[in-house]
């Protein structure tokens, strides 16, 4: 990808976030109530490999 493309991917990106937070935050937190066991999982993966 060119740097342009790169720049303009971005900010549609990030426009894109705040647009749908709401929605991305619903669903984020949908998920680790789904999923308490993964959350758990990669808490203590980020811990272990952080105190390395």
């Amino acid at each position: 990808m060119t740097e342009q493309a790169k720049i303009a991917r971005r900010e549609y990106m990030k426009k894109w976030r705040e647009r749908n937070a709401e929605k991305l935050s619903n669903y984020q937190k949908e998920w680790r109530k789904n999923n308490k066991d993964k959350v758990v999982g990669y808490q203590q993966k980020y811990w272990e490999k952080k105190s390395e």
